[in-house]
């Protein structure tokens, strides 16, 4: 997972008034928020939470889709953005298919100038390393790609019968409008947990903690432990959204019982919110375009 740096509330980003609808050139805020719990029936607890910012700038809007640019908010440090290196990076989103990643040349030069920096040698690239966190040592291009599906915010076309593609999750999440009333959701959504993909998950998590201690697990002897548990969950998605469909806040709740072959049943709850707001952002700091057409 990329590093990114906590979003400062007290940053200095003007809020640029509202327009009719997106347009090119257009610069937004992308706040990704999180908190999660944990609770076992042995009484043992957990939790953890926090908050990151990416800048959205739409560098075009076609038939087929968009390009958009993403970069880290103007206040990150040298040294932050060193080893964040896929930033600025723009990225060809269609209304249908494949993300595209644009301007690889740029990005390779960036990452390899990190690695010789940090004085990480070509192998290191994939492991991870720990300090407060786990952290991967991500050389990979496509790693751009993820991040920006983390703070996909679509392409004002949101609506009855749209659906959301969402990890750990049965097929897609098919929204329905809902009459709320006053600040609630106007789309909303309901979808099982893929116990598979959070087996997968689990098992992947079992693999990294063991390279970071020093031992040897393989992903099939980790899946293989994970197998014997009985995983069930449900995941919602609430959806906030301007008079041209396109998207102002989206908050994905999570809950996955867990019960292991001791019978020790754990409850996960995670809730993910994502909002966009536009922004001024003055000249002198406006993020260069590192786009070109796919």
């Amino acid at each position: 997972m990329t590093i990114l740096m906590p979003y400062l509330a007290g940053a200095n980003h003007a809020l640029a008034a509202d327009t009719a609808t997106i347009q090119e050139g257009d610069v937004y805020i992308l706040s990704h928020a999180y908190e999660t719990s944990s609770k076992s029936s042995d009484g043992s607890t957990g939790s953890s939470g926090g908050q990151t910012a990416l800048i959205q700038r739409i560098v075009s809007i076609r038939s087929d889709g968009w390009v958009v640019e993403y970069d880290l908010p103007p206040e990150t440090s040298e040294d932050a953005r060193m080893w964040q290196w896929q930033f600025p990076f723009s990225v060809f989103r269609p209304h249908s298919g494949e993300w595209q990643l644009l301007g690889s040349e740029e990005l390779i030069q960036r990452r390899d100038a990190w690695l010789a920096s940090a004085e990480i040698p070509g192998e290191a690239c994939g492991t991870y390393f720990f300090t407060w966190n786990a952290f991967k040592i991500e050389c990979d291009l496509q790693s751009a790609i993820a991040i920006a599906k983390d703070y996909d915010t679509g392409l004002c076309e949101f609506g009855e019968g749209y659906s959301l593609d969402l990890p750990l999750i049965v097929g897609k999440l098919i929204l329905e409008s809902v009459n709320s009333g006053g600040d609630g959701p106007d789309l909303s959504g309901q979808a099982d947990i893929a116990a598979d993909a959070v087996r997968q998950s689990r098992a992947e998590s079992d693999v990294i903690s063991a390279q970071i201690l020093g031992e040897e697990l393989s992903l099939s002897e980790a899946m293989g432990r994970r197998s014997q548990e009985t995983i069930a969950g449900t995941m919602t998605a609430n959806i906030w959204i301007d008079e041209n469909a396109c998207l102002l806040k989206q908050v994905t709740a999570s809950e996955v019982i867990i019960t292991d072959v001791n019978s020790v049943t754990e409850t996960r709850t995670a809730t993910y919110t994502l909002t966009r707001e536009p922004i001024s952002v003055p000249e002198n700091q406006a993020t260069p375009s590192s786009a070109s057409s796919p």
